[in-house]
């Protein structure tokens, strides 16, 4: 009988994990969000997985380099926060020398918001929403 209890919560346990995704591996439903441009053309771009994973791209071309994780709960959050916004469906692309934006791919599809345009400004909500994310990776400096 205790065999039995063990084997049951240890199937729990491993169940309850959650899929750790490779760089190489990255699924469909993901946040890409990143800031650019300007003399240098590049950009800095990161990924946020369902899961809390967090990666980091410095430069086009360059591959993904994995940062400390956030936690399920946390990025689970920040994923209703995009259905809230309706960044999922918004569209606002007002590009300029140095611009922001926030991707969100669903299973469905994936739509992009850009801003950068002082004249045609992205609500504030939005403003607020990017600094959340960017601040991610600070409140998470080590790398793996």
């Amino acid at each position: 009988m205790k065999n039995v209890l063990t084997l049951i919560v240890f199937s729990l346990i491993f169940s309850c994990c959650t899929k750790k995704f490779a760089t190489n591996e990255i699924p469909e439903e993901k946040i890409t969000y990143g800031s650019g441009g300007g003399f240098s053309g590049y950009y800095t771009e990161y990924v946020l997985l369902k899961n809390g994973q967090l990666f980091q791209k410095l430069k086009q071309g360059q591959d993904l380099i994995e940062l400390e994780p956030i936690t399920k709960r946390k990025a689970k959050a920040l994923f209703e926060k995009c259905e809230e916004l309706n960044l999922t469906t918004m569209d606002h692309q007002q590009p300029d020398n140095y611009s922001h934006y926030i991707e969100v791919t669903t299973t469905e599809h994936t739509n992009k918001v850009t801003w950068g345009k002082k004249e045609d400004p992205i609500s504030g909500d939005i403003k607020e929403f990017f600094r959340e994310l960017k601040e991610l990776p600070n409140n998470n400096k080590n790398t793996k």
